[in-house]
């Protein structure tokens, strides 16, 4: 799945195997609380759940609203999920905190094409994913990863530097 915030109209392009399955309208967050851009893994699935936010001493806005078809992104919220009341603005202007909001259809298809551990890439947004906030491995170069391993990382190629024996 993939995400432009630059392109017009708004839309995820929905892809297995390489082949485009459905353009789907979005809107995504709003200038004051912007998406992130980056790879984002599909963490967790909930057909059925509640954000409510009345009891987050960090929330900038708090509020509680029933949600369907919730697929969290990042651990400090982001969700890609159903949100009826701005489908007049999906595909037009990005209206939510943060979020992915797609119509109840759209999102109800969705739900039922992903599964947990799925890539969502979402680009410029002018918020950079925090690395850390989800399953954010994805979103580093394979070099860049290599180097917080305990195994050296030899390129292809190069010769291994011997260890001396004790």
């Amino acid at each position: 799945m993939t995400i432009d915030d630059a392109a017009s109209p708004k839309v995820m392009i929905v892809t297995k195997d390489g082949q485009e399955l459905k353009r789907i309208p979005v809107s995504l967050g709003k200038d004051t609380w912007q998406s992130s851009s980056g790879v984002t893994v599909i963490i967790e699935k909930k057909e059925k759940t509640v954000f409510d936010t009345r009891n987050d001493p960090n929330a900038r806005e708090k509020y509680v609203v029933d949600i369907d078809y919730a697929q969290r992104i990042t651990w400090k919220g982001e969700h890609i999920h159903s949100a009826p009341w701005s489908v007049q603005h999906q595909g037009v202007r990005n209206v939510s905190h943060g979020c992915v909001n797609m119509s109840p259809e759209n999102a109800k298809w969705l739900f039922e094409q992903t599964m947990v551990g799925d890539p969502v890439i979402t680009t410029n947004t002018g918020q950079q994913l925090e690395y850390g906030d989800g399953w954010t491995d994805w979103s580093r170069s394979f070099e860049e990863y290599a180097k917080g391993s305990a195994i050296p990382y030899v390129p292809s190629g190069s010769a291994p530097t011997p260890t001396p024996t004790p």
